[in-house]
């Protein structure tokens, strides 16, 4: 069963058939794009009801007076990893991913970020003006773009900028618009990547051999 058209991610089995009346799919987070996700809750809403997931968060009037902007977001859809390949591998799906691909954006993950810069564009366009004059337009004493240092998040942060100051720049035919995108290293990151650093999140979350029976329950 086709899992998106357009991740090239593809069960090459009939097994994904519902479980105790439950597909399967939606609890396939790491594999399943967002998209899918959402259309799996809006089959399972009525019709024309609006999943919680996806409802809109209006802005409103406050955004005038706005001087300062933050946003924190995760990667896009992205191909599973090489050991959750060869998980699903042992259990007869083949994804049909090659290993290089393994853990990188799928092309839908790349639109995914690009679109979201240009809902944040549209969004704030009004507020987040040039230093020097009025017009969007990037600059780098307005804005800091940071990322781990994991190639999928680059990938999304990067897509993300192209979005956001599409036809802004000066590069090219298309106007594209450089964007520095910092990251520190992957073993030091204290603020994207503290898991990897902190010995308590290390011995009392991800090897809490309760917490992780509890969380494969929940699963069911």
């Amino acid at each position: 069963k086709s899992l998106s058209q357009n991740s090239g991610v593809n069960l090459a089995s009939s097994g994904l058939q519902p479980v105790r009346g439950i597909f399967i799919e939606k609890y396939m987070g790491t594999k399943t794009t967002y998209n899918n996700r959402v259309r799996i809750d809006h089959n399972h809403n009525k019709a024309g009801e609006k999943s919680k997931e996806c409802k809109e968060d209006a802005v409103g009037d406050t955004c005038n007076n706005l001087t300062f902007v933050y946003y924190l977001g995760r990667h896009g859809t992205r191909y599973p990893t090489e050991k959750a390949l060869q998980r699903m591998l042992n259990r007869g799906f083949d994804l049909g991913v090659k290993n290089e691909d393994a853990g990188l954006l799928t092309l839908e993950g790349e639109q995914e970020l690009y679109e979201i810069g240009k809902r944040f564009r549209e969004r704030y366009n009004n507020t987040l003006v040039l230093p020097s004059g009025p017009g969007f337009g990037y600059h780098p004493k307005m804005y800091d773009f940071q990322s781990s240092q994991v190639t999928r998040a680059l990938q999304s942060a990067h897509a993300f900028a192209i979005g956001m100051f599409e036809q802004t720049g000066r590069l090219g035919v298309s106007n594209s618009q450089v964007v520095p995108i910092r990251s520190d290293d992957k073993n030091n990151d204290i603020l994207l990547r503290f898991h990897k650093k902190c010995k308590r999140y290390k011995t009392e979350v991800k090897k809490n051999k309760i917490l992780n029976e509890e969380g494969h329950l929940a699963m069911l």
